[in-house]
């Protein structure tokens, strides 16, 4: 499966039917807005050193991924690829950010997804012989048990009911012997949505359908959908942890 992804900032409103990433009686946010992306700021994200960085604890490959503002990653599937879950990130102007690239002939599925520079920034592989069925993400292009980032792993759950648990390399946190993730995905496999948080904040919401003021991205069409990162968080991550979804429910 290719993908084909552009980026686009300033997605206005969120869906009225979220599955709920925090307690009923915390107000759940709405008519997110993101600021036009800075007008001095280059394309390619972390190559000007005066750009604001990540404000709070959420990088997982680097600050530099994370940004002040909201982002939309516009993600096109494609028939053809022989390879897994190729893609390719661009932006509205059609520059490239991204490059995933994989092997078709790897045991473990591995996957490396490159900057516009050529340069591996994560690797992704499928763990054998675990439990669970699991994923893993690592900072470089070899994924390497040295530069593990997390371990993405799914939860048995009845219906079609998404349900994944993502555990930090280093994780040890534990609620009567039962182990705590960091992020937790939740969804819908009919509807080929779901979404990521970080406890109880939201963090990003993948969705075949977005309410947008743009008539153009009102609906994508069965064969596309959106990955929409909040503010503050690792947008390579996020594009880690579709790509590892994708692979444990779809694929």
């Amino acid at each position: 499966m290719t993908l084909e992804v552009n980026l686009v900032c300033c997605l206005s409103g969120t869906s009225d039917n979220k599955p709920v990433c925090i307690p009923h009686s915390q107000p759940q946010p709405q008519n997110l807005q993101a600021p036009a992306y800075p007008a001095h700021a280059p394309a390619y994200p972390g190559s000007h050193p005066g750009i604001p960085q990540c404000s709070y604890n959420n990088a997982v490959v680097d600050a530099m991924y994370c940004r002040p503002h909201e982002m939309v990653f516009l993600c096109k599937e494609a028939k053809l690829s022989l390879s897994g879950d190729d893609f390719t990130a661009y932006d509205t102007a059609g520059k490239k950010w991204y490059q995933m690239d994989s092997s078709a002939l790897s045991v473990t599925g591995r996957r490396v997804l490159y900057d516009e520079h050529a340069k591996g920034v994560i690797s992704m592989k499928r763990k054998l012989m675990s439990a669970h069925k699991t994923w893993t993400i690592h900072r470089g292009s070899k994924a390497e048990d040295s530069q593990l980032l997390c371990q993405v792993k799914l939860n048995k759950v009845p219906g079609s009911a998404i349900s994944v648990s993502v555990f930090l390399a280093g994780n040890t946190s534990s609620h009567f012997s039962t182990p705590v993730p960091d992020y937790a995905i939740t969804g819908d496999t009919k509807m080929k949505s779901f979404f990521v948080c970080k406890g109880q904040q939201p963090a990003a919401e993948i969705a075949r359908k977005l309410a947008a003021e743009s008539a153009r991205l009102r609906y994508l069409g069965k064969d596309q959908y959106a990955v929409k990162v909040l503010p503050n968080f690792d947008h390579v991550f996020i594009l880690g942890l579709v790509v590892a979804v994708d692979e444990l429910y779809f694929d």
